[in-house]
């Protein structure tokens, strides 16, 4: 069975749609920064990938 295409597997996979760094300065005061230089945004999408790859196959070993 397809799903807008894909397989049912495919459809259900979790994805990081947006990420931001969340940032407490020593003042106590909070600050999401979403804008960031092409370099920083591969890097942290790189490590996200693998996130989701983590949890995608974590979540797969639970329902066997």
């Amino acid at each position: 069975m397809t799903i807008e295409g894909k397989t049912e597997k495919e459809y259900n996979k979790l994805k990081i749609i947006g990420w931001s760094i969340d940032v407490k300065w020593s003042d106590g005061t909070e600050e999401k920064l979403s804008d960031c230089d092409d370099t920083t945004a591969s890097y942290v999408d790189d490590y996200l990938t693998e996130k989701e790859i983590e949890k995608n196959q974590q979540a797969s070993e639970q329902r066997g």
